[in-house]
């Protein structure tokens, strides 16, 4: 693509340096993308918001090394996915942010190496709330991380500021049905005062959660085994591009 390009003077090339994997060069590689549709037409965002949320993600950066949980919601967040060796994070968005819970749970797979699990309101209104059932009833406490049975489910909300009077309800109803079951939602963090900005900066303080927890469970958030192996044998058991080529 890249030779393609500087052959055509017409197409302007823009190249994106990667740090060490594209998951985490995000930033990089979502600006210049944002920018052209923009340009041409595809998307309408004012160029005060960009520039907001760009300054978002620089507080964003500084809050992720403050080396305090109490300062360092990411890392408050991380703590918590760590607590025990069987803690599973539910995440909880709804149609406003159920991109950064789509993210955020692929992020957790691929750089903490654990299981996650998203659900979006009002959907999980209708089946998923269900799961907090027995333990309501049972008066059950939340496992403790000195148990070593069974899972701890640690339910995760993200939610606006602004969000709609429907979608509030809905998450005040589900903490209420959390607490019966003596558990409650952690709230994932935001900044700025337009919705992009809240957006853009919940990924990326959720994505540094997901690095912390990778170090709290002392795994490698770089490396990919099974990915490997996936394609490896891809390439072994198909072969499609000896096909093409």
């Amino acid at each position: 693509m890249e030779k393609q390009s500087k052959t055509n003077p017409r197409i302007r090339f823009t190249k994106t340096s990667m740090l060490k994997v594209p998951r985490s060069s995000f930033p990089g590689i979502f600006y210049p993308v944002l920018k052209f549709m923009i340009q041409n037409g595809y998307l309408r965002i004012s160029e005060e918001n960009v520039l907001d949320s760009i300054e978002c993600l620089s507080r964003a950066q500084e809050l992720c090394q403050r080396p305090s949980a109490k300062q360092n919601r990411s890392l408050e967040i991380a703590a918590a996915l760590s607590e025990g060796k069987n803690a599973v994070p539910l995440i909880y968005s709804s149609r406003r942010t159920k991109s950064v819970g789509l993210r955020f749970r692929q992020s957790l797979n691929e750089n903490a190496k654990t299981h996650g699990f998203a659900g979006v309101v009002p959907e999980l209104c209708h089946n998923e709330i269900v799961g907090w059932d027995k333990n309501a009833a049972s008066g059950k406490k939340r496992a403790s991380k000195e148990e070593s049975g069974g899972s701890i489910f640690v339910p995760i909300s993200l939610r606006l500021e602004d969000d709609p009077l429907e979608i509030k309800t809905r998450f005040q109803i589900i903490e209420d049905v959390l607490k019966r079951s003596r558990s409650q939602f952690i709230q994932a963090p935001s900044l700025g005062t337009t919705y992009f900005s809240r957006i853009v900066s919940m990924l990326y303080l959720l994505d540094y959660a997901t690095y912390y927890t990778s170090i709290f469970k002392h795994v490698d958030p770089i490396l990919t085994p099974s990915i490997d192996y996936l394609k490896s044998e891809l390439k072994t058991r198909l072969n499609f591009l000896s096909r093409i080529v």
